[in-house]
């Protein structure tokens, strides 16, 4: 099965202050309790040789590849409302689990409707 790698911390994990470990720890269990359709599937995750994520492939790229893709032009209303929707019940759902996403923007986002 094809998968993403995310690379958090490209240095040796030797080198990786325990603080920075013990942050990326906290991620890793809570990615590991977010389960959503308009959620990218946690997989799991790696300290050695480096911090990764391993999560479920999504091709295609990022919302905001997409927009810059389409420019000038911009979606159609009904593509920009489910866009919107998927958006909006992944904060959601991560909300009524108690977490704020904190960094939700284009770059962060999948064009999947």
């Amino acid at each position: 099965m094809p998968v993403a790698i995310k690379v958090i911390q490209p240095d040796r994990s030797a080198n990786v202050s325990p603080e920075r470990k013990e942050k990326f720890q906290r991620e890793v269990l809570l990615l590991s309790k977010v389960k959503h359709d308009n959620i990218v599937k946690f997989i799991g995750a790696s300290m050695e040789p480096a911090l990764m994520l391993v999560t479920e492939l999504m091709s295609g790229g990022t919302l905001q590849k997409y927009l810059w893709s389409i420019r000038p032009h911009c979606p159609d209303l009904k593509l920009s409302l489910s866009f919107a929707l998927g958006i909006s019940r992944a904060m959601e759902y991560l909300h009524a689990i108690g977490i704020i996403h904190r960094d939700l923007k284009p770059s962060n986002s999948l064009p999947i409707s």
